[in-house]
């Protein structure tokens, strides 16, 4: 049982399909004993309490009804698919959902306001005030109705009213009558029948017959109803209370239903606000989940198949994050790391090379096609130039014109050219087609030779840059292919720790005898992608291999080639034994990873999205750099669109989830579309679909997945869309991501919905009467919350009962961090009594557990303030009844 609250907890059995409900519910039905299974078809004393149809309600198919019941329940829509799926239309389901229909309605009428106010209504008058804030409806009559069936009840108006129907506590069994015996006889049996007017006056006399027949009612002994004097007012034995406050043992806690695995126990717990429902619940759960597994982590990851339907990913708590930071800090990297490796090394070795040896092939091309025209003459002394030239951005023309000593002739020149030549300007531009028609052919062959050569060279340089950008791709994609791979748990075991050692002892000896080469008595060495040359530790390049000899450094007969030979001589014995030690110590590697199990499904997924995420850099790399950017103004970084949906990091067994604020998007969480507006260039604007495909935002529900998701009944039946979706994503065991959330589905538009498997057990706290509207109103409530833990309000004095208290004001003291006195004994009795007093009752103590604390709390202010000082070590300790008495009356009391 909690201390905070002693709830008494009702384990149901196990949930029929459909819960045949009667037409009338009697109070019996709401009995608190424990372990008592629900039954909502007695009657309390032989007094139906009825329980009125609500607006909306859907009558089952017959054949699944019992016999002689009237069955009411609700319609749902089947379980979507786990895919990208239109998002139900969770908001019509409240013109469909009776209880719903009553809420709305209820907040139209009334707002929130009027809500709160029914979830604490306690008696028949507080009902009736609902119900008369409504308009004339299906609402009205029956929250009318059930005031009525309540008031019917003999508990009168009190505000214990509910109270006592809970407790199947009748005030008029405490309140006992003098009740006269019917009449019975002769006459008796003749006033009963019926007779016509002439014989009326034979009816009247057998009447008084019968009355005067008749035993007289006894007088009730008052003497049997007289309390002595000592049982007014029940006061504890201060002596059998522990001496502090503090120093109370902690009790063992329970909720049946909390442990049950199976996806239909989930929990309403019901009792009347302040009871401790929550704090209870708290903190049974403060000592359940940590014993429960620890769930993984959730991301959701582009798929590279179809953007519009992320790849939802699973994997162990905390790894999550460091997987979306490792893809982005990939993405990030590759560009950094192609620039230079594209601007160093082998490759841009390679590119000069190739470069240059296209630059002087055309060169030599160039100069023998001229040398071959200038030897062409034409009739006139002319000569012939022949040359490329650009026509547009896409094309190039060939350009053939006359030449005169090497200078172009225009023609409007060409007539004074031709001057005592004896030559018509007609014959040379007849000689000039004809021969300038071969040399035109050859020089475009020249040209397509060239452009052939570049088209190859330029191949060779992709394919070679392709061959860098493997390996830059594979260092910066490795960590996050370790993570996705669980290496870091198969790389800590004593093996792998032994590997390490040697491999570093291996690897040492090698460095040093790298480091004892010396290269002409002075240089030594060091190997990496190359050998460099160093002198006193610095980098020798030709041109400061040169310096040095200028300064007297190096011998001046030293050359530079004989140094690079004989570093090379030095160190190729040492580059075959580096690359044999790399063999082996891969080869240890693979030996110890011989016997690994293979990797579960979960990893085998995110494996499997690294080895597309990896391929798709490979092809698409260019995008990423920096000049490409600048000209399509595209950033394909955004294609690589990860997110993290729920992270566990940190967590020491289930999540527990409080949802104080169920709104649909914080508890079912939206995707973004990331779609951006374009403007077209006729000024219209357009959404542009996101390369990386929505980003998904999860809520306190998936949250809470692998764990416990509390939410307050009246909250989520309040808030637009969120019951029913609820009830839906509990039955299915998956969550829901609708794309833009509520917002999304209140356009009215077909929206998407992305689904993330989910098991979340939800733990409703809420009032009575809406769990009785709800049990007989929607099947899926009744079939999916098996487990019911009832607060009284208030319970009978027993040893288990005060042990509890005692274990509500350890926790009370204890938890105020030194600001609540720590009880003595006398003060914890005082508090008991008091607590009977609140209950009216000197055989209960009161379940309203928040007065209780404000009543401890304004113990520990007074005794301070009237000392002037405070200290949080100080014990209270009540005053002795004397002390009380010249005091005058407790405040409170």
């Amino acid at each position: 049982l909690s201390p905070a609250a002693l709830a008494q907890v009702i384990a149901r059995g196990a949930a029929p399909v459909v819960s045949p409900i009667p037409a009338s519910v009697g109070a019996a039905g709401l009995s608190t004993t424990i372990l008592h299974n629900v039954n909502f078809a007695g009657s309390t004393n032989g007094s139906p309490l009825a329980m009125p149809s609500l607006p909306g309600a859907v009558t089952l198919n017959p054949a699944t009804q019992a016999k002689g019941s009237a069955v009411s329940a609700v319609a749902y829509e089947q379980a979507a698919p786990m895919a990208r799926t239109a998002a139900p239309a969770a908001l019509g389901a409240v013109d469909r959902h009776p209880v719903l229909g009553m809420i709305s309605e209820i907040q139209k009428a009334g707002g929130d306001a009027l809500l709160t106010q029914l979830d604490a209504a306690k008696s028949p008058s507080d009902f009736e005030a609902v119900a008369m804030a409504l308009p004339q409806g299906a609402a009205r009559a029956s929250i009318q109705s059930f005031a009525k069936a309540l008031a019917a009840q003999n508990f009168g108006a009190g505000s214990d009213s509910i109270g006592a129907l809970y407790d199947n506590a009748r005030r008029e069994d405490m309140r006992p009558s003098a009740v006269a015996p019917k009449a019975e006889g002769f006459w008796a049996q003749v006033a009963g029948w019926h007779m016509p007017r002439p014989l009326s006056a034979l009816r009247r006399y057998a009447l008084k017959k019968a009355e005067e027949s008749r035993p007289q009612a006894k007088l009730v002994d008052l003497d049997s109803l007289k309390v002595p004097a000592e049982r007014l007012r029940w006061t504890p034995d201060a002596a059998a209370l522990p001496e502090r406050a503090s120093k109370v043992e902690r009790g063992a806690r329970k909720v049946v239903g909390l442990k049950i695995e199976d996806a239909g126990y989930n929990v309403i717990v019901t009792g009347a606000e302040g009871t401790g429902r929550e704090t209870a619940v708290r903190e049974i759960l403060k000592e359940i989940a940590p014993t429960r597994p620890t769930p993984g982590d959730v991301v959701a990851a582009v798929n590279f198949a179809n953007t519009e339907n992320p790849v939802v990913l699973t994997m162990p708590a905390g790894e999550g994050k460091g997987f979306v930071e490792a893809v982005s800090d990939a993405v990030e990297r590759i560009p950094q790391m192609m620039a230079e490796a594209l601007s160093k090394g082998p490759v841009a070795k390679a590119r000069k090379q190739v470069q240059a040896q296209l630059q002087a092939n055309v060169a030599d091309r160039e100069k023998a096609f001229q040398r071959e025209a200038a030897r062409v003459t034409v009739a006139g002394g002319f000569n012939i130039e022949v040359g490329a030239q650009q026509t547009d951005e896409t094309h190039i023309g060939i350009v053939s014109a006359l030449t005169k000593n090497g200078v172009r002739v225009k023609p409007e020149e060409l007539d004074k050219a031709l001057e005592g030549t004896g030559v018509t300007k007609d014959q040379v531009m007849a000689d000039f087609q004809a021969k300038a028609r071969p040399l035109i052919e050859k020089y475009g062959q020249i040209l397509q030779t060239n452009m052939q050569e570049q088209a190859q060279a330029q191949m060779q340089l992709q394919m070679l840059e392709q061959k860098v950008a493997g390996n830059v791709i594979s260092e910066a994609v490795g960590p996050l292919a370790n993570l996705a791979g669980g290496a870091a748990e198969r790389e800590e075991d004593a093996g792998h720790v032994a590997w390490r050692e040697s491999a570093k002892a291996r690897m040492d000896a090698w460095q040093a005898k790298v480091d004892a080469v010396r290269v002409a008595g002075l240089f030594s060495v060091s190997i990496g992608q190359g050998i460099t040359l160093l002198f006193k530790g610095e980098a020798v390049s030709q041109k400061s291999f040169e310096a040095l000899k200028a300064a007297g450094d190096v011998p001046a007969a030293l050359t530079w080639e004989a140094v690079v030979q004989q570093a090379i001589a030095a160190v190729q014995p040492l580059a075959g034994e580096a690359q044999q030690m790399q063999e082996a110590i891969e080869a240890e590697h693979q030996k110890l990873h011989e016997s690994d199990p293979p990797i579960g499904g979960a990893r085998r997924m995110a494996v499997g999205w690294v080895q597309a995420f990896a391929q798709d850099l490979m092809a698409n790399w260019r995008g990423l750099m920096p000049q490409v950017k600048a000209e399509t103004g595209m950033d394909l970084s955004e294609r690589y669109n990860v997110s993290s949906v729920v992270d566990n990091d940190g967590q020491k067994g289930a999540p527990v989830v409080f949802e104080h604020s169920p709104s649909f998007n914080k508890l079912f969480g939206y995707a973004e579309d990331n779609q951006k507006v374009m403007m077209t260039p006729g000024g219209a604007m357009m959404k542009k679909e996101a390369p990386g495909g929505p980003t998904l935002k999860g809520g306190s529900f998936l949250k809470a997945s692998g764990g416990y998701l509390v939410l307050n009944l009246i909250d989520v039946l309040r808030e637009p869309g969120v019951y029913p979706t609820l009830m839906r994503q509990v039955r299915n065991g998956r969550a829901e991501i609708v794309d833009g959330g509520i917002a999304g589905l209140m356009t009215g538009k077909p929206s998407s919905s992305y689904a993330v498997p989910a098991s979340v057990k939800v733990v409703f706290v809420g009032s009575p009467y809406l769990k009785m509207l709800l049990s007989h109103n929607d099947e899926d409530f009744g079939r999916l919350f098996h487990a019911v833990a009832e607060f009284d309000n208030s319970f009978k004095i027993a040893a288990d009962t005060i042990a509890g208290y005692l274990r509500f004001m350890r926790d009370m003291v204890t938890h105020s961090t030194g600001k609540m006195l720590d009880f003595g004994r006398d003060a914890i009795a005082g508090i008991l009594e008091t607590a009977a007093g609140m209950a009216e009752s000197n055989e209960k103590l009161t379940a309203q557990f928040g007065a209780v604390a404000t009543l401890m709390q304004e113990a520990s202010f007074w005794p301070a303030r009237r000392a002037g000082t405070w200290s949080p070590e100080r014990t209270w300790t009540r005053p002795s009844p004397s002390a009380r008495s010249a005091r005058g009356p407790r405040a409170g009391a």
